[in-house]
């Protein structure tokens, strides 16, 4: 009799650690997609500075250039200097679509691995569930904290099986 209690606590404590940890996946996809959208901002905050930045040396250049006051300047040195401006714009932008693209990259791999191991726990965690309520027993408390737990687990769009399907008859 006391085998079947300490293997019936124990399954509940499984089920609990599992839901636990399924709980931690959830909050670590939420983070990378918080972290996926503060970088795609990011990459979008750095070339609008690029383009403000071009706009504003080629306003500077324009006035320079319109009110002479430079006269030391000639034509040869503005077009070389537009040149090396354009340049080290350009490579500017492509540094920082490299970088951008790849941290989005790396987190967007992540995030796949957390999902799938989301998907995997979860598939599990129906078994485990399934059986410890055949087995143990719940209080009616225990049995509804479990399904609401396991109801605020996001899955995303790959889970829509585990959704009720209407059909409109």
């Amino acid at each position: 009799m006391d085998i079947s209690i300490n293997n019936n606590n124990q399954q509940k404590e499984d089920l609990f650690e599992l839901i636990n940890l399924l709980e931690k996946v959830t909050d670590n996809i939420e983070s990378l997609k918080a972290q996926i959208t503060k970088s795609k901002l990011s990459s979008f905050f750095f070339i609008l500075g690029l383009c403000v930045i071009i706009i504003f040396v080629y306003l500077i250049c324009y006035i320079f250039d319109t009110l002479s006051f430079l006269p030391l300047i000639n034509q040869p040195f503005s077009l070389i200097f537009s040149i090396v401006i354009i340049l080290l714009v350009v490579f500017s932008f492509a540094l920082g679509y490299y970088y951008y693209s790849r941290q989005i990259r790396k987190l967007y791999v992540s995030l796949r691995k957390e999902q799938t191991s989301l998907y995997k726990l979860l598939e599990f965690a129906d078994e485990v569930k399934k059986l410890a309520f055949k087995e143990c027993n719940f209080t009616v408390v225990e049995k509804a904290v479990i399904e609401v737990r396991l109801s605020r687990i996001e899955f995303g769009e790959k889970d829509m099986s585990r959704e009720p399907k209407f059909s409109v008859n």
